[in-house]
């Protein structure tokens, strides 16, 4: 989107105390851009609690970097590391996985990618792509058994 050039009315700045709200007036314009300076090395976002603990950062890359509790037991890290946390003995982090029916084709993936592969309805298969060239691994066959259904 375009960046947005409308100046404010009581300077170019975000009150340092209290609450704000900044409201767009032109649909096609960005509403807040942060430009970097070109020997930037800090982060341009960070938002922290009142511990000064950070809970969200977009690196100088533009990259997130950190992503603290959200979704309460997942954490994003620097490094593109999700982590589940295990809250408990009852509780336990979940990890939902794409359901694809029919195959990437190769150039579609990249390593480290995962996903179920469901080729029928009552097969489940968990697949991987292993390396840099792209070659995808299935794990063992996982069978639903349906009443009535003569496969297992």
């Amino acid at each position: 989107m375009a960046t947005g050039t409308g100046q404010g009315t009581l300077g170019n700045a975000v009150p340092t105390r209290g609450e704000s709200e900044i409201v767009g007036q032109t649909a096609a314009d960005d509403i807040l851009t942060i430009t970097e300076a070109a020997s930037h090395t800090g982060d341009p976002l960070v938002i922290r609690n009142s511990a000064l603990t950070e809970l969200f950062v977009i690196n100088k890359d533009g990259d997130i970097a950190t992503i603290t509790n959200f979704a309460d037991d997942v954490a994003l890290e620097a490094g593109k590391h999700v982590t589940l946390l295990k809250t408990d003995q009852t509780t336990f982090g979940r990890l939902r996985l794409p359901v694809l029916s029919t195959a990437p084709s190769s150039a579609a993936v990249a390593l480290g990618d995962i996903w179920l592969a469901k080729p029928t309805t009552d097969v489940v298969r968990i697949a991987a792509c292993v390396d840099g060239t792209n070659t995808v691994k299935y794990g063992p066959r996982m069978i639903r058994n349906t009443l009535g259904s003569a496969s297992n």
